[in-house]
């Protein structure tokens, strides 16, 4: 170990100060409200944004999106502004707070409660502990400053008198969390870094000693970058185990690299270096194995015999058209009590399959036939299965919306909700019957797959097999996911799967639903506790549940099987029915009642008898693109659009071609009338840093009548992973108040987003026509000051020269990225941004 120290401390920095400074089965409920300032406004869960026209007496409204680094993180037990006491959360080496990798975490320390020089007391937060997996050549960085230093020039009191400071900084082996590594102490404002020279679990221990009594602000950065040269690219709490699938290059088949089983921590970081280091030795395409969750939301409430959400889209006027018969739901999920007397004859047990390869998922074996619901476990695919085809006219229970269709259970959520991108990914192929790792080919295969589960990261694997099954004919549709964000959940945000997001009682979207991209339309999922609408009477969405019972859930878990049940009432109907004509229905309008806000609704809310109606008549020639969107990225180069007639007339393909030079087309299948595969691709010339949009346009004629068009969007992306972000402030000032010396600068509008994933939306209206500072920053040591030296922050139109804007029509599309500052890196940036540093709330 004593090797290991002298090794740890690859330089040390000391911050110059140079500034004069003045002035997400994924059952998460994130708490997003937003407080409204002087002036300042946050949006509701239902509101349309970006909307609002110049305000009356010649104001205007300023809108946009906050959006966070995918490295952010908070101390837990930060300080808030004007608390003299704090509830103390990751204090010791039994209670660390655990850190993802890579990481940029921000935080406060003082060994005494007081008061700053403003006045604003502050809380004794004498120790913060961090846990977190390393590897060998990673950059740490450990930066501290004194928390006060910004309002003291404000209040009269000389620099040369304040307080002393002193923070330690400990590293320590989890093995032997009793003697640091090292050890080292800030008496001043500075910047400690070190490489770490062998894979390993360590402890950060940040404290507040004896000599000084100033409280701090820290951050502590595990960079992304490797002296190596590699470069991770996921965070390993993304990641189900340490597995990596490596593209044999064959129809799009994934091999295993290693024996990476295992999912602790430390072992998939490891498994993102060997990604790294795959995919930058020879071109192969790797990628780690995505952590999976169910999108239930578990209330605790009792759940009530009203099945509301079946009247709410008119499923009983469906129903004089179809019950589901002969039509095969794969649910991919946790399995099924076959058993349950609701579910007795429903169950295709037989064909169904136990995906999961980790033999530590709850029924003490890997891979088999059995795809029974655990003991003990969640009755999440059970209660999904019974929305879809409970048993009707039983005199019991409850009615499925398909209730003589047949349940293919494929187990890959375990009993705690969580579970395997590579699993899913094999289940899909299973479900389409496609070759897969099981060795069964299920014959014949599903028509619909219902997948109530998602994760963050963009899995090519999974996409490849989400591709491959839509090209088998499936329709396939997923939960949007629970983090009311637009943040990409896949399989969702896949183009060729309907995303369905959730809706109440009332309509109304259900505050816990994702939107944007994730959404293609939305269905009853339940109404969330913290709504207006929230009564306990139509809260819940109604099924199977365990021990012959029933459960009330809410989520979008439970909104999807709603549209997978409505589309095997539609196969009954047409048994041609595939995915390609289910999307091109829905996009066509044919499947829902459209709502104004196509961002939180999508196409709209799902209608049973619109739907049954669609296919059950003559249809008009119309051309059909499936998908409509696209999304490429490094990890995934290429896909394939299908160009149909709705009809049965003559449509022909004139021309297809891209926007942009890096984007590539080629027909895949030679039909005189040009319809039919294209695939679309990403040229070798484009950068992978580069994010970009382009057009896929379209030419072609019905019945040789004139030239008409039709056009895809496409974008290419970047892979991102969003946490947690608390407390951030977003607000206006006027430039010249700024920096006039003689005037305090006020802040004009300004509003608290309280939490959110990834993205959030903010506006303020009434603001007068001028030049603007428009800043988000947080306020992590509670100084009652924002955008100063160690916050997080971020500012319109900074990073192109201009930190200022001058408003004169109104803004809708204002993004500001919240990253933490590297001051001691860009000194240019640290004295350009000197009239934004510091401002009084």
């Amino acid at each position: 170990m004593q090797r290991l120290a002298n090794r740890l401390w690859a330089s040390y920095l000391t911050c110059m100060h140079e500034v004069s400074a003045k002035v997400m089965l994924c059952s998460l409920v994130v708490i997003l409200s937003a407080c409204g300032g002087s002036g300042g406004g946050a949006l509701g869960a239902d509101d349309n944004s970006g909307s609002v026209a110049q305000s009356a007496g010649g104001t205007l409204s300023v809108s946009g999106e906050v959006r966070v680094v995918n490295t952010f993180e908070q101390d837990l037990d930060r300080q808030v502004s004007g608390q003299s006491s704090l509830n103390l959360l990751n204090n010791t080496i039994f209670d660390a707070q655990r850190l993802n990798n890579p990481t940029s975490v921000g935080g406060y320390v003082s060994r005494y409660s007081g008061h700053y020089s403003n006045g604003i007391s502050y809380a004794r937060d004498g120790v913060d502990v961090y846990s977190i997996p390393l590897l060998k050549d990673q950059v740490v960085r450990v930066f501290v400053e004194d928390a006060d230093e910004y309002s003291l020039e404000d209040v009269g009191i000389n620099q040369d008198s304040r307080e002393p400071m002193d923070i330690g900084f400990d590293l320590f082996s989890a093995d032997d969390a009793h003697v640091p590594l090292l050890s080292t102490r800030f008496f001043s404002p500075g910047l400690r870094e070190l490489i770490v020279p062998e894979d390993g679990e360590y402890l950060f221990k940040l404290s507040a000693k004896s000599f000084g009594s100033t409280p701090a602000i820290y951050q502590i950065e595990a960079s992304a970058e490797l002296a190596s040269g590699l470069t991770l690219n996921y965070r390993y709490s993304e990641l189900a185990s340490g597995r990596v699938a490596v593209s044999s290059g064959v129809d799009g088949d994934y091999v295993y690299a290693g024996n990476h089983a295992s999912s602790s921590d430390l072992t998939k970081l490891q498994a993102v270096r060997e990604v790294s280091a795959i995919n930058q030795a020879n071109g192969s395409m790797a990628e780690p194995d995505f952590l999976a969750e169910s999108t239930s939301v578990d209330v605790n409430d009792t759940w009530r015999l009203a099945q509301w959400n079946l009247d709410q889209i008119k499923v009983p006027q469906a129903w004089d058209s179809a019950s589901g018969q002969g039509v095969r739901v794969a649910v991919i999920d946790s399995g099924v009590d076959a058993y349950h007397p609701d579910l007795l004859g429903r169950i295709a047990l037989d064909e169904g399959y136990d995906f999961i390869s980790n033999p530590n998922n709850g029924d003490g074996d890997g891979r088999d036939s059995d795809a029974s619901e655990v003991v003990g476990g969640s009755y999440h695919g059970t209660h999904i299965s019974g929305v879809i085809a409970a048993n009707a006219n039983n005199a019991e229970g409850l009615a499925g919306i398909a209730y003589d269709a047949e349940i293919i259970p494929l187990r890959v959520i375990d009993q705690s909700g969580q579970g395997s991108s590579l699993d899913i990914a094999q289940a899909i192929l299973y479900a389409a019957g496609l070759t897969n790792l099981s060795g069964q080919i299920l014959s014949p295969k599903a028509d619909v797959i219902n997948l109530s589960l998602g994760f963050m990261g963009n899995s090519a694997e999974v996409s490849s097999a989400v591709q491959r099954a839509s090209a088998a004919g499936v329709i396939i549709i997923a939960a949007a996911g629970n983090n009311e964000s637009n943040a990409a959940f896949y399989p969702a945000a896949f183009p060729e799967v309907v995303g369905v997001g959730a809706i109440n009682s009332e309509g109304f979207r259900s505050l816990f639903s994702n939107y944007g991209n994730n959404v293609s339309l939305m269905a009853p999922g339940g109404t969330d506790p913290r709504s207006y609408y929230y009564d306990l009477v139509d809260d819940d969405i109604i099924g199977p549940g365990h021990n012959d019972g029933y459960v009330g859930f809410i989520g979008t878990s439970f909104a999807a099987p709603h549209v997978a049940a409505i589309a095997a009432l539609m196969k009954e109907a047409k048994p041609e029915l595939d995915g390609a004509e289910f999307n091109a229905l829905l996009n066509g309008g044919l499947l829902t009642d459209a709502q104004a806000n196509s961002e939180f609704y999508g196409r709209g809310i799902l209608n049973a008898e619109k739907a049954l109606a669609s296919v059950g008549g003559a249809v008009a020639d119309a051309l059909s693109v499936f998908p409509n969107a696209l999304s490429l990225s490094v990890a995934e180069r290429s896909r394939v659009i299908q160009l149909s007639n709705f009809g049965s007339g003559n449509l022909t393909v004139e021309s297809v071609s891209a926007s942009e030079s890096w984007l590539e087309v080629s027909q895949l299948s030679s039909l005189i009338s040009g319809l039919g595969q294209y695939q679309v691709s990403l040229s070798e010339s484009i950068s992978d840093n580069q994010t970009e949009q382009a057009l896929i346009n379209i030419k072609y004629r019905i019945n040789g009548g004139v030239l008409l068009s039709e056009t895809i969007p496409v974008f290419k992306q970047e892979s991102q992973t969003v946490s947690l972000t608390e407390d951030v402030y977003v607000y206006l000032v006027s430039r010249s108040e700024a920096e006039n010396a003689n005037v305090e600068p006020h802040v004009e509008h300004v509003l608290k987003i309280d939490a959110f994933y990834g993205a959030q939306r903010f506006e303020f209206l009434d603001v007068e026509p001028g030049e603007y500072y428009l800043e988000a920053s947080t306020d992590n040591d509670g100084d009652g000051f924002v955008f100063d030296r160690g916050e997080a922050v971020g500012a319109y139109r900074f990073s192109a020269g201009e930190p200022s804007f001058n408003l004169q029509n109104r803004v809708d599309d204002a993004v500001l990225e919240l990253s933490y500052q590297r001051l001691y890196e860009q000194i240019d940036y640290a004295a350009q941004s000197n009239p934004q540093l510091g401002r009084r709330l």
